[in-house]
């Protein structure tokens, strides 16, 4: 079961996207707290999961790209999460 908090309760710091709008790569940069292996997905508004990529984050400051050149234009939710918590990011696609 994965509980979602409020933001200031989170292992993450910060998490930041960009370029938002994307055409092609998203870029993910992001600060913990714990260290381990996380879960990015991005889903559609109707809730599928339409990409998704598992990280080891070895560090606090964490760093990746993930390409979007396969997905329509539209508007998208990045979620990452440890197993324990989760965030979302809201993410539109445009090209």
């Amino acid at each position: 079961q994965v509980e979602v908090l409020n933001w200031s309760d989170l292992a993450y710091s910060s998490i930041s996207i960009y370029p938002n709008p994307t055409e092609s790569i998203l870029n993910i940069v992001f600060n913990t707290k714990n260290k381990g292996i996380y879960d990015l997905k991005i889903i559609d508004v109707l809730g599928n999961t339409v990409l998704a990529k598992k990280l080891d984050v070895n560090s606090n400051y964490f760093t990746s790209s993930l390409s979007t050149a396969s997905l329509s234009n539209g508007i998208y939710y990045l979620l990452i999460s440890n197993g324990k918590e989760m965030q979302s990011v809201k993410v539109v696609v445009r090209k």
